[in-house]
């Protein structure tokens, strides 16, 4: 099934932009092909399957004012594609990323028997991802001693809120 096809530019350099008909499809991921005639032909310039991408994103710079996508992959150089008009570039955004993740949870894939911070750790070495650190987890609530007859938890919250106010034990 094809869920999406059209024309769109491709950067081939720098400052360098030619003419790509695109095509992401169920059953090849997408397909970059030179001209209409190519893809009749079925003869695709170059082929991504949907385990090389990791997401879709509007470009920065002067690019996301000309309607700029950069298709992020896993293992080689991110595309770079320019849509004709701003619905074109949303279009192109929602189905990139709505059909381009999910395939990952279906058996066969390649990518099926990563964890998610597996693949999240593998994006991150390409520089794919961003730095994050979570906040160490609070303790449980199960865990903790409030004895409020005795106005513990009073006490312990003046002395975290004001650890100079608290009195020497």
């Amino acid at each position: 099934m094809v869920w999406q096809q059209g024309w769109l530019e491709m950067s081939v350099g720098i400052d360098e932009w030619s003419p790509r008909f695109l095509r992401l499809s169920s059953k090849h991921g997408l397909l970059v092909f030179f001209d209409q005639a190519a893809a009749r032909r079925g003869e695709p310039e170059r082929t991504i399957p949907f385990v090389q991408i990791i997401r879709a994103m509007r470009a920065p710079g002067l690019e996301y004012f000309e309607n700029g996508v950069i298709v992020q992959l896993l293992e080689d150089h991110d595309v770079e594609l320019r849509a004709p008009s701003h619905n074109d570039m949303m279009h192109w955004l929602s189905t990139l990323n709505m059909h381009c993740i999910a395939p990952r949870q279906h058996k066969g894939s390649v990518l099926a028997s990563f964890s998610g911070v597996e693949m999240m750790a593998m994006a991150k070495q390409r520089g794919a991802m961003p730095n994050l650190s979570l906040p160490p987890r609070p303790e449980s609530v199960d865990n903790m001693d409030l004895n409020i007859d005795d106005g513990y938890a009073e006490s312990h919250l003046k002395k975290q809120v004001n650890p100079a106010a608290s009195p020497a034990p």
